[in-house]
């Protein structure tokens, strides 16, 4: 009556990380929208004063490197993928090029 994994094993994992992956993704979007949103109104509530607007600017300046390294990581992953033959980018044929699960 237990679990037995058979030959869907490797597709249901890969299932899981795609979801996990689509998840951190949009996690990622939600805290650039926030953590923006909060330094434009730091920046316009500043009232003139240099160092807060300094702070400002850089919370602006974090919040775009942050999504910049989100959206490049799928692609920056398909060229290392590319480069090392690894199936980074299909985690199905990854799982069942490398794991083997009993009862496959």
């Amino acid at each position: 009556m237990g679990y037995t994994p058979g030959s869907e094993t490797g597709a249901s994992l890969s299932i899981v990380l795609s979801n996990v992956i689509g998840v951190i993704t949009i996690v990622a979007g939600f805290s650039f929208l926030i953590y923006f949103l909060i330094a434009t109104v730091n920046l316009i509530t500043s009232a003139g004063d240099t160092n807060k607007i300094q702070v400002a600017r850089t919370m602006m300046t974090n919040a775009l490197i942050g999504i910049i390294i989100s959206a490049a990581a799928y692609p920056l992953a398909s060229l290392v993928s590319t480069l090392l033959g690894i199936p980074l980018t299909e985690p199905s044929a990854l799982f069942s090029q490398y794991i083997t699960f009993p009862g496959n």
